[in-house]
C-alpha cells in the first residue's frame, strides 16, 4: 500500500474514534442533571464519580494479565499522568458546577471552546504549525458558542456569569489535559494506565477535598448509584481510552475540534431525557460549532 493511502486510513481511523468519542462524553451533561434532579449536589457528583471511576478502573487493571506493566508506566509517566488526572478533575468540576445555572446544550458549547484554546497555544508557542483552516474553525466556533450562549439578546445581569466561568474553567482543562497527552506522553504508553492514574487521583482529590461525602454515600437512591455507575463507564473510562487513542493518530488540536460534536450530541440527549430545548439562534451557534468540524475534516 503506498504511504499516502496509509495516512488516509490512518486519518480516517482517528476522526472515527473521534467521533465516537464525542457521543461517549455527551451523557456526561445530561446524567449529571438526572443526578442532580436526585438531590445530589455537585461537589459530590464530582467526588463519587471518580471514587467509584477509581475503584473500577483498579480492579479491571488488578484483573489484567499485565497489571504489573500497567502501574510500572503509572509511575514511569507520574509526571505527566498526573498533572493531567488534576485537568481531568477540574473539567469535571467546571461542568458540573456549571450544570448548577445552565443548560446541558450549552454547557457542551462552553467546554467545546477548547479548540480555540488549543490552537491559540500551538499559534504563540508555534510547537506546531495552525493552518488557515484550523483559524477559521476556531473563529466558527467562538461565533457559535457565543449565539449558543444567546449573549446578544441576553442582558448582562441576566447572564449567569458563575455558569460561564465554571463553563470556561472545564474548557482550558480539557484543552490543557489534551495539549499534554498530545505533547508529553510517551507512545508506547498503555492507555489503561492514563485511566488508571486519572481516576485514582481524581478519587484521592475529591475524598481530601470532600470527606463528609462518606456520610451521604449511604443516603443515596437506587437510582442514583446506578447513574453514577453509568457515568463512570460511558463518560469516563471509555472515552478517555477513545480520546487518547484520536489524539495519537491526529493530534490535539485536530481532535479538540471534532470531539465538539459532542455539543449536538448533547442537544439531542438532553430533548429526550430532560426536555431541555434551544432557541433558533442558539441552534444556529450549535450549527457553526458542527461546520468548524466539517471544515477541518477536509483539511
Amino acid at each position: 500500500m503506498e504511504p499516502e493511502k496509509q495516512v488516509g486510513r490512518s486519518t480516517g481511523k482517528g476522526i472515527l474514534i473521534a467521533l465516537l468519542c464525542s457521543f461517549f462524553f455527551s451523557w456526561q451533561s445530561p446524567i449529571t442533571k438526572l443526578l442532580m434532579r436526585e438531590h445530589v449536589s455537585s461537589i459530590d457528583c464530582v467526588t463519587m464519580l471518580f471514587l467509584f471511576g477509581a475503584v473500577l478502573v483498579n480492579l479491571i487493571t488488578l484483573s489484567s494479565p499485565r497489571r504489573k506493566e500497567i502501574y510500572r508506566d503509572c509511575i514511569r509517566c507520574s509526571k505527566a499522568l498526573v498533572p493531567m488526572a488534576l485537568m481531568n478533575f477540574f473539567v469535571s468540576v467546571g461542568i458540573f458546577y456549571a450544570l448548577r445555572t445552565l443548560s446541558a446544550g450549552v454547557v457542551s458549547v462552553l467546554l467545546y471552546m477548547s479548540p480555540a484554546y488549543v490552537c491559540i497555544f500551538f499559534m504563540i508557542t508555534k510547537i506546531k504549525p495552525v493552518s488557515r483552516l484550523n483559524k477559521v474553525a476556531v473563529l466558527l466556533s467562538i461565533g457559535g458558542c457565543c449565539l449558543a450562549l444567546n449573549v446578544f439578546n441576553t442582558p448582562l445581569a441576566e447572564l449567569s456569569v458563575s455558569g460561564i466561568l465554571f463553563g470556561l474553567l472545564a474548557c482550558v482543562a480539557f484543552g490543557s489535559y489534551q495539549l499534554v497527552a498530545d505533547l508529553k506522553l510517551p507512545g508506547d504508553l498503555q492507555q489503561l494506565s492514563i485511566i488508571t492514574v486519572g481516576l485514582t487521583v481524581g478519587g484521592i482529590v475529591g475524598s481530601i477535598i470532600n470527606p463528609s461525602m462518606y456520610i451521604r454515600l449511604p443516603q443515596l437512591s437506587p437510582l442514583a448509584l446506578g447513574l453514577f455507575l453509568l457515568s463512570v463507564v460511558m463518560t469516563k473510562i471509555v472515552p478517555l481510552l477513545l480520546e487518547v487513542r484520536a489524539i495519537s493518530i491526529i493530534g490535539s488540536e485536530r481532535a479538540s475540534v471534532i470531539l465538539s460534536m459532542e455539543v449536538p450530541w448533547t442537544l439531542l440527549l438532553a430533548y429526550f431525557t430532560l426536555g431541555e430545548t434551544m432557541l433558533p439562534s442558539q441552534l444556529a451557534g450549535v450549527g457553526l460549532v458542527v461546520l468548524s468540524v466539517i471544515l477541518l475534516q477536509k483539511k
